[in-house]
């Protein structure tokens, strides 16, 4: 992940052009040299805050999701991380300390409970030289050459390979959208991972305590935006295509709900059909959601959406850059496909 650009600055450094087009939750995205050879595009990844930086778009957090079945069309609805569509949903477990089905108060209620969730799920033996692999359903924004946002209503499939210590090539492969070609992509890993570019294994020398760590967060992301926006933007990018230890990630939760103007959404409903419970912060005329199952407290999914005039990405009501989590895994090399057991095993996000 790289920081946000400020007015007058390159939209990318070269070196983190190929990566970012990769990593879902890149701020900006590459300029799309194959699509055409006579206008150039700027991809965006899932969910797009238009406002961040001066009309430049920050794609967002997609993260937990284990277990899930895969997606047998692009239409249709998908089982919660962490069910099968024959067993039903799982139910949340007295370790959350609040009773299946009940909504909870606020956003800071239910991030609490999201957080003991995550803290609870086992960490799995991630290994130097292994992968976190992703796969989702997405839509894409596109920027034109005049500025003019154009965005994808039908979901494709994206699946990316991360290196967990940031020493070996990833890669992506992702279908072709209304708007851009697919992809099979080789994703350099950061130079110096950090805060603006996550590797599991920089995620697990995270500090567990919230206060710390949101104080990190408030110092360390980079930019003109006020610190609140940049510390949820940042937590967003940080869990989207990664994985992280069980304690850093109800760490970042935790965090969240810190954070002024997050609020509570008791109906939401993610790219594929699920519905859940969100949280949503509202940054210069458009509400980011993250979504969570309302019984399992799994993180389901990514949704944007356009809430006052003036918003780069339309009228108020319109929808865009939408992303849920089908499977997520750690493997051994890029390419792999993960089995149902290290699915299972080694997901350890909620």
């Amino acid at each position: 992940m790289n920081r946000m650009p400020e007015h007058g600055e390159p939209v990318l450094p070269p070196d983190r052009h190929q990566l970012l087009r990769g990593h879902l939750m890149s701020e900006i995205s590459q300029e799309n040299t194959t699509a055409s050879a006579r206008t150039k595009r700027r991809r965006l990844g899932w969910v797009a805050v238009p406002a961040l930086a001066g009309g430049l778009a920050l794609a967002v957090v997609l993260s937990g999701g284990d277990g899930t079945p895969r997606v047998k069309s692009a239409q249709a609805p998908i089982a919660a991380p962490g069910q099968s569509e024959a067993s039903g949903p799982a139910k949340a477990t007295g370790s959350t300390g609040a009773k299946a089905g009940v909504v909870p108060a606020s956003a800071v209620e239910l991030l609490d409970h999201v957080a003991q969730v995550a803290a609870s799920r086992p960490g799995g033996d991630v290994k130097p030289g292994q992968f976190v692999y992703t796969e989702s359903m997405v839509t894409n924004n596109v920027f034109d050459s005049s500025g003019h946002v154009k965005l994808d209503t039908v979901p494709h499939k994206r699946e990316v390979w991360l290196s967990v210590d940031g020493r070996q090539d990833g890669l992506l492969v992702e279908e072709a959208s209304p708007s851009l070609p697919g992809s099979n992509t080789k994703l350099s890993g950061p130079h110096q991972p950090g805060i603006e570019s996550p590797t599991y294994e920089y995620l697990a020398t995270l500090p567990t305590d919230p206060d710390t760590l949101l104080q990190k967060l408030y110092d360390e992301t980079i930019g003109k935006r006020p610190k609140e926006e940049r510390a949820f933007k940042a937590i967003s990018e940080l869990l989207k295509e990664q994985i992280a230890p069980p304690a850093v990630t109800a760490a970042l939760y935790r965090a969240a709900a810190k954070i002024p103007g997050v609020t509570l959404e008791s109906d939401a409903v993610d790219i594929t059909g699920r519905h859940g419970i969100a949280v949503a912060r509202v940054a210069d005329g458009a509400r980011l959601e993250w979504i969570f199952d309302k019984d399992s407290y799994a993180f389901l999914g990514q949704r944007g959406e356009v809430v006052e005039q003036g918003s780069d990405f339309g009228t108020p009501g319109t929808v865009f850059g939408q992303g849920a989590v089908v499977k997520r895994a750690i493997v051994d090399k890029a390419g792999d496909q993960p089995t149902a057991q290290q699915t299972q095993a080694q997901a350890p996000q909620a």
